[in-house]
């Protein structure tokens, strides 16, 4: 049986056809600045989205479950998207790892969609 991690890499690198070398959707271009998501805690998820509301369009989340609130970024994310201020195909999301990008990524989008932070 496979482990957990391995699933996910396997499902990460059979989505990577349809994802740029960069880890970004093709054809998106790469936002010329990005949204940090260290440090801010519990506001996170608040911060993101007025990051978003203000044409924020390249987020950070690091995938570094210490700093950083991957959970909230999720919602942010979500919110901004209810309420019509975003498409998420216009977002570029990224834990800014080049290396093992794809499984970071999908690490990364499975933890904001559950709502939990993983800590190493």
């Amino acid at each position: 049986m496979a482990s957990r991690t391995e699933h996910l890499f396997r499902q990460a690198t059979a989505s990577s056809r349809q994802v740029s070398q960069e880890g970004r959707p093709a054809g998106l271009p790469l936002p010329p600045i990005m949204y940090g998501t260290a440090w801010k805690k519990e506001r996170t998820a608040e911060l993101v989205y007025q990051a978003i509301k203000a044409g924020f369009r390249g987020i950070d989340t690091a995938a570094m479950g210490k700093h950083y609130r991957e959970d909230l970024v999720g919602e942010g994310i979500r919110k901004a998207i209810a309420e019509g201020i975003v498409k998420r195909q216009d977002l570029y999301v990224s834990p800014l790892l080049p290396l093992a990008i794809d499984l970071l990524v999908s690490l990364s989008l499975e933890k904001m969609a559950r709502g939990k932070s993983y800590t190493p």
